[in-house]
């Protein structure tokens, strides 16, 4: 588990005070997934979310980091995570071999 710290509270910089936000942000996530094993880590407990689960909110902010970071602010030609498919909620299908470790690293790749 790494150690995260709150963004500097008097800020001058947007700049850094938006990049200390994101990696605290960014580990805060990772964080919540370290230690689970892959039944923990996909399970759906809410009702009202069928498809909610921990590893599927590591997708779906690694497809929304190569959207928004790489793809748009980027310029990068990457292929698009998930947003071209009809159903909203593809970045929470886990992959049968996809573990808490695997989809960590490519969040972090990202």
């Amino acid at each position: 588990m790494r150690k995260h710290e709150w963004p500097e509270q008097d800020a001058t910089d947007e700049l850094r005070l938006l990049e200390e936000w994101l990696t605290f942000l960014r580990i805060t996530a990772v964080n919540k997934v370290a230690g689970l094993d892959r039944s923990k880590a996909v399970a759906t407990p809410w009702p009202s979310s069928p498809k909610m689960n921990v590893l599927g909110v590591i997708q779906h902010l690694t497809a929304v980091e190569r959207q928004w970071i790489s793809i748009v602010a980027g310029g990068l030609d990457v292929p698009r995570l998930y947003w071209d498919d009809p159903d909203p909620d593809t970045d929470f299908d886990i992959a049968p071999d996809a573990t808490p470790e695997s989809v960590v690293a490519a969040y972090e790749a990202e």
